[in-house]
C-alpha cells in the first residue's frame, strides 16, 4: 500500500480592509443628516407681560372670572354660582363675546377647574383662558 503523505500547504491568511467600509458608513450619515426635513411643531402661543399694551377692545370685552383657593366664584367683586356664571356665559355668547378668562388660585382643585371650564363652553364660550393666581 502506498501511503501519501498529505503535506499542509501554509495557508494565507486573508482579511477584508474595513477603511472603505467605514468611509462608505460615514458618507452615508451625512448624506441622511443632510437630507432630513426637520418638522418644525406647532407650540402653545402664549401672552407676556411685553404683549399687554397690544390688547385691542374686542380681547377687553372678555367675560372674566376668578376662582379662589376655596372654591369660590367671583365676577368682579360680587360671588357668583356656577348657574349665575353659566347664565353669564350664555349672555355673552349671545353677544358674540366668546371668550373668557378665568383667574385661578394656586391650590383650587383640578376637579372645580374643569367644571367652570365645562359650564362656560356649553354655554358657547369658545376660547378659554386659565391664569394662575398666588
Amino acid at each position: 500500500m502506498m501511503w501519501k503523505h498529505f503535506t499542509r500547504k501554509e495557508t494565507e491568511t486573508t482579511s477584508i480592509n474595513m477603511s472603505p467600509l467605514i468611509d462608505m458608513v460615514f458618507i452615508l450619515l451625512i448624506f441622511f443628516i443632510v437630507s432630513t426635513v426637520f418638522v418644525n411643531e406647532r407650540g402653545l402661543e402664549a401672552k407676556t407681560s411685553e404683549q399687554e399694551h397690544l390688547i385691542d377692545e374686542k380681547e377687553k370685552a372678555i367675560l372674566e372670572i376668578r376662582l379662589t383657593n376655596s372654591g369660590r366664584l367671583f365676577f368682579g367683586e360680587r360671588e357668583i354660582s356656577l348657574e349665575e356664571m353659566s347664565a353669564m356665559g350664555r349672555e355673552a355668547s349671545g353677544e358674540n363675546q366668546s371668550e373668557a378668562m378665568i383667574a385661578v388660585g394656586e391650590l383650587v382643585p383640578t376637579q372645580l377647574t374643569v367644571r367652570v371650564m365645562d359650564a362656560l363652553h356649553a354655554e358657547g364660550i369658545e376660547l378659554i383662558t386659565l391664569h394662575t393666581e398666588r
